[in-house]
């Protein structure tokens, strides 16, 4: 049979389906989220609750954001490999009272299993993105009285069946770090998820290896698996130096797309190989570590995701090369429902110090700047206007950097 025969004799066996109402039940619903990745983008992201792997027949959702900001949100950018089984277009810009409303609506008539392609339970695929015009603006995802009554409220179908589900705020959990040498000759490079799966957009990412000068380490150039370098390519910074008898190499990594428009994902608690580091020689120290030299040279380990800083802990076992407490600053956090108190202990003298409340979409709601601080200091800020939900709490005193959450 002519291909274009066959997939009309398909759609017409996927309609008569439709017809019976019977298996309504073994489609999965379809969750809808939307972040914001850290690159001046809107990721609009589709979950489901089962695999699927046939056709997405009808999307509709609705963007809203103060309608002072003006035009602040983009038309739709189909993001591949889901441009042609889900193309989403943006309706012109409305505005609605005190805010301003953008609808973006998509069709279908292309089974993802024809572009071999398929949706996993739970895992979050970028659908498509749009351009944030105003940085800064709060974008929601909203069903309210207008889009009520303008039939532009969240709407989704699966062969033809409506399995609309539910709004999700994509997890940025924090991120820790280790090495693991096997003794092959290759140093390999772990990230872990804490708590939550991850799928989103990895800013950055600085770390150092370290390791004692007397055992002639050298490094080779830095090895990853293709899928991962795809959106998370990492490479050394300079050469390796030399300093207290120990010898440094700093890494960094920039990403160039969300882990979830990759079709990939990193599961909570687990470790994912970011990277193998083949080394000639041989040392039992060579670890990732954060210490005096890594503080003063920007190598401190660092990890922002979807632009917000997450850097969890180093889990590597490390010998410090300094008795000094420069790293120890310290803080709590003291919420309620009206105010947010947060007790500093800054060490190391007198230092640059700035601290900025994010919600959890990592925009800026609340910063505190300071020319020179140090010792104890009390900061406390009245939060009865913020919305209910989760915060994040970004502390950075000179080049050292603290973060923690709370619940309003």
């Amino acid at each position: 049979m002519h291909k274009t025969g066959a997939m009309l004799k398909n759609m017409l066996i996927v309609v008569c389906l439709f017809g019976t109402g019977s298996i309504s039940a073994q489609y999965p619903t379809v969750d809808l989220g939307m972040i914001e990745n850290g690159a001046g983008q809107l990721e609009i992201r589709m979950r489901m609750d089962g695999d699927f792997d046939e056709l997405i027949s009808g999307l509709t959702f609705t963007l809203r954001w103060p309608a002072s900001a003006g035009i602040a949100v983009d038309t739709a950018v189909r993001c591949y490999p889901y441009q042609d089984v889900m193309p989403v277009n943006a309706t012109p810009v409305v505005t609605n009272g005190e805010y301003m409303y953008r609808t973006f609506n998509g069709f279908s008539s292309t089974l993802l299993q024809w572009m071999d392609l398929a949706m996993y339970a739970d895992q979050e695929y970028t659908i498509c993105t749009a351009d944030l015009l105003v940085p800064g603006t709060a974008v929601e995802l909203v069903d309210d009285e207008y889009t009520d009554s303008h039939n532009c409220s969240y709407f989704c179908s699966i062969n033809g069946m409506e399995r609309t589900g539910e709004y999700f705020m994509s997890p940025m959990p924090m991120m820790n770090i280790h090495s693991q040498n096997g003794g092959t000759g290759s140093l390999d490079i772990y990230l872990s998820p804490q708590g939550d799966d991850f799928f989103g957009w990895v800013s950055q990412l600085d770390f150092t290896l370290r390791w004692p000068s007397a055992d002639a380490i050298d490094l080779g150039a830095v090895v990853q698996d293709p899928e991962v370098a795809e959106y998370l390519p990492v490479n050394k910074v300079g050469g390796q130096i030399s300093a207290n008898g120990y010898t440094y190499q700093r890494i960094s990594g920039s990403g160039l797309k969300s882990i979830a428009n990759s079709q990939d994902g990193w599961d909570a608690n687990s470790d994912i190989l970011l990277a193998s580091v083949p080394f000639t020689g041989s040392s039992e120290q060579l670890f990732i570590v954060n210490d005096d030299w890594t503080a003063v040279n920007s190598g401190t380990y660092r990890i922002l995701l979807n632009g917000t800083l997450r850097t969890g802990t180093i889990e590597d076992v490390s010998t410090g090369i300094s008795t000094a407490p420069a790293l120890a600053n310290r803080f709590a956090i003291r919420s309620s429902n009206e105010t947010i108190a947060v007790d500093l202990t800054l060490v190391g003298g007198p230092a640059p110090l700035s601290l900025m409340i994010l919600n959890a979409l990592g925009q800026p709601v609340w910063n505190y700047q300071k020319e020179r601080a140090s010792g104890q200091l009390v900061i406390q800020t009245a939060t009865g206007s913020l919305p209910s939900g989760q915060y994040f709490v970004n502390v950075r005193h000179g080049d050292r950097v603290m973060t923690d959450r709370f619940v309003r």
